[in-house]
């Protein structure tokens, strides 16, 4: 597709689990869920993927859980009750959307445990 692509036309992935490849194979950068929770590492991700393809895929693979878990329900749900829990923004979802169940708290907290956006010794 990028091959077939103008000069000046731009291509973006929109799927965070991918963005570390697509965007080292030619896009020209990402639209993120994962950003809003962990921009310093997207960032880092983004920058790194066409310079050090290796050092962007080991930041991105601590991501990973994080990618998956922000869609474990409906999104915006699970990232506005992360940036909750970071402080942020208050946790206020309109309808359709509603709280996460208890299993997806748990999910979503050790996926940004392990992506270094929470400690380990935080309560959520």
């Amino acid at each position: 597709l990028l091959a077939a692509c103008p000069d000046d036309f731009a291509i973006y992935s929109g799927e965070d689990p991918i963005n570390c490849q697509i965007i080292a194979e030619g896009a020209a950068g990402a639209i993120s869920v994962t950003a809003n929770v962990a921009p310093k590492a997207m960032s880092e991700v983004c920058r790194l993927a066409t310079i050090d393809f290796e050092k962007a895929k080991a930041i991105d693979d601590t991501l990973q859980a994080l990618h998956t878990d922000l869609f474990i329900e409906p999104s915006p749900a699970p990232t506005k009750w992360l940036l909750s829990k970071l402080g942020f923004i208050e946790n206020n979802l309109r309808l359709p959307l509603v709280p996460l169940g208890e299993d997806s708290y748990a999910k979503v907290t050790k996926a940004a445990q392990q992506a270094n956006v929470l400690l380990p010794t935080d309560k959520l």
